[in-house]
């Protein structure tokens, strides 16, 4: 039923081999560590990479907090977001955003009221159907120029007068539009991270400037000087590069094919749910992609998760799973409308304590991908089944 996949899910568990995606950040000459005057909170590495790839003090703020250990991770609060820090994750998930604006709408019993109905297309660029929600043209450009869903995920409201101010709910953030300010702050976000340390009981207090470490600048970042044209040979050809491997990663997943059972789904592109698990597809008779692991297609294994029944017990996208066998053929579609076929290797069914995580999560040389719904039976204990089913398919055609 609804629960798919409660299986405690550590992101740092979830060790890939993924292409490094290198951002224009973390490209450009210039300091690893930073002090912030405002706040009085250093920001390093990682987290500063980040911070300046995706919008830096109009998209996430000042930095709240230093980086610190919490719940097993290394976090840092800042004024309207959280950041995460998981290391074994491939290096494009390394940092990872809490769902604050799914919190934020949860806290506030927000869920039933008309904003997070679901709605009908408005306009096919900017509708999501995992979320049944559009995003408004007002916010379409930030969240497409910062990251889409990769930052703020997928929308969750309507847009909607919140005191006067237009706003719209995202998984991760809370979009404000505020048309008096100067075009580039028209766009800026609840301050959601700062709610969030308040809750959680986190100190705050400025730190002390070492007197080393400089004062934030952006100024202090440069583009390196272009390194020379590596020369061809008399025949004009030459050899495919890391880079070019990189380049040609599948584009990301679309539809869901088995002819065997007659599935046509379409992929969600979900995370983790606020108790750290795989999170289920919104819809029944959709798939969801966890897309902080690999995509389907590339090195490594790309996990979807498909529900097995509807309220009631009729069937959802996966009910017939249980029915595939080794040799049988499964087809991703990319949004660039390429096909991946993959060919199931294994079905396997377990107890959901005693869950074989390295194996569906873990990392792998070939280019696997691992399709999980319920099998068992209803526990009312729990809530939900007390076994999962798991086809593990390689890819064998792209």
């Amino acid at each position: 039923m609804q629960r798919i996949f409660l299986i405690a899910l550590a992101a740092a568990l979830i060790a890939v081999a993924a292409p490094t995606n290198v951002s224009q950040a973390v490209a450009e000459e210039g300091p690893d560590q930073v002090y912030f005057d405002v706040t009085g909170h250093y920001l390093e590495d990682e987290f500063l990479d980040f911070w300046r790839e995706y919008g830096g003090i109009q998209t996430f703020g000042y930095p709240l907090t230093p980086a610190f250990g919490q719940d097993g991770m290394t976090v840092q609060y800042f004024e309207r977001h959280v950041l995460e820090y998981h290391p074994d994750n491939p290096d494009e998930y390394q940092v990872l955003l809490r769902r604050l604006g799914a919190d934020a709408r949860d806290d506030r019993n927000l869920a039933h009221r008309w904003p997070f109905d679901a709605h009908e297309e408005e306009n096919p660029d900017r509708f999501f159907p995992a979320t049944q929600q559009n995003l408004s043209h007002r916010f379409a450009d930030y969240w497409e120029d910062n990251g889409g869903t990769r930052i703020f995920g997928y929308p969750i409201s309507s847009q909607f007068r919140h005191h006067g101010t237009r706003v719209q709910f995202t998984e991760r953030a809370i979009f404000e539009h505020h048309p008096d300010n100067d075009p580039e702050w028209e766009i800026l976000f609840e301050r959601l991270g700062a709610q969030a340390a308040e809750r959680d009981g986190v100190d705050t207090s400025p730190q002390e400037h070492d007197g080393a470490t400089p004062h934030y600048d952006e100024d202090l970042w440069q583009e390196p000087e272009p390194e020379p044209e590596p020369a061809t040979s008399s025949s004009g050809s030459s050899g495919s590069t890391d880079s070019e491997a990189t380049s040609n990663s599948p584009a990301l997943p679309a539809e869901l094919r088995i002819d065997r059972i007659g599935v046509r789904s379409s992929f969600e592109h979900l995370g983790r749910n606020s108790i750290g698990a795989m999170a289920d597809p919104v819809g029944w008779d959709n798939v969801s992609w966890f897309n902080e692991g690999p995509r389907p297609g590339e090195r490594g294994n790309a996990a979807v998760a498909g529900h097995l029944d509807r309220p009631g017990g009729a069937p959802a996208a996966f009910w017939n799973l249980r029915q595939l066998r080794p040799g049988d053929r499964v087809t991703v579609i990319t949004e660039a409308g390429e096909e991946l076929v993959f060919e199931i290797t294994e079905m396997e069914q377990f107890h959901i304590n005693n869950p074989p995580t390295s194996k569906i999560f873990g990392s792998s040389d070939s280019r696997d991908m691992n399709l999980i719904t319920c099998a068992g039976n209803w526990d009312t204990s729990i809530g939900m089944y007390d076994q999962r089913l798991v086809a593990y398919t390689t890819l064998v055609s792209d």
